[in-house]
């Protein structure tokens, strides 16, 4: 039996399986490239991704020749995928240095005060955090807002796909600012302040906690046990430093 690994980077993926005993097995990678539609913006083709993610998550599986008993993803950090609860991806995952939601950060800074969002999330406001993009995607692409069943970090976006339940760990939902540190769940208070809807967030859960199963058909598809364990894994960055020890 092994296990599989899989992060998903801003310009590329790959999966690696790795025997109990943590010799590699097995490795695919791929690239793809950053959407710029207009100037300042930067985003994802979460479609075309995610067919990218199947294919070195299907070459891996084959390679390894060892059945993948678990697997686990690794992400880029705030970008989120729209996705509806029969499992459609219902847009483009906007990145990071995207501009889109600059516009909203004046009046945050009157809303949120600096030291009671520190003393939740643990982060100060800026454009880069997932924050400013829920709002304009709210406020600007309301049909996607509107069709959207959870909004997903690449972290947990890639396991639902799989047939995991809805759940994000909690370094990567703490690049949202939305995140309570000490409650490990969703402010409420935040929420209320921001006027955004909780339902659309998902669970929360550690790094390392089991949240699904690969579902039948995607298995059939990428040479998977359909029994395979899903576990929640972490923000990439947070990911290198328990490498680095």
């Amino acid at each position: 039996m092994s296990l599989m690994g899989i992060d998903i980077g801003t310009t590329g993926c790959r999966a690696v399986v790795f025997s109990e005993t943590g010799e590699q097995l097995a490795y695919a990678y791929e690239e793809y490239d950053i959407q710029r539609p207009r100037p300042g913006w930067a985003e994802l083709d979460a479609a075309a991704v995610w067919e990218s993610v199947k294919r070195v998550v299907s070459q891996a599986a084959a390679a390894s020749k060892s059945p993948v008993k678990a697997l686990s993803c690794c992400s880029l950090g705030e970008a989120v995928v729209p996705v509806s609860e029969d499992r459609r991806i219902l847009g483009p995952s906007l990145l990071n240095m995207d501009v889109r939601g600059e516009n909203y950060l004046e009046d945050l800074g009157n809303e949120l005060d600096p030291e009671r969002l520190y003393r939740i999330n643990g982060n100060m406001l800026g454009n880069n955090f997932t924050l400013t993009k829920y709002l304009w995607l709210r406020d600007n692409a309301p049909d996607v807002y509107r069709k959207t069943f959870k909004f997903l970090h690449w972290g947990a976006f890639v396991p639902f796909m799989l047939g995991a339940d809805p759940v994000v760990d909690y370094t990567l939902a703490n690049r949202t600012l939305l995140f309570d540190l000490d409650k490990g769940w969703w402010s409420e208070e935040l929420m209320d302040v921001v006027k955004l809807d909780r339902e659309k967030f998902p669970g929360c859960a550690p790094s390392g906690t089991v949240i699904g199963n690969v579902s039948k058909r995607v298995a059939s598809e990428l040479g998977l046990n359909p029994d395979t364990v899903i576990v929640t894994g972490g923000h990439d960055q947070c990911i290198n430093t328990i490498g680095c020890g």
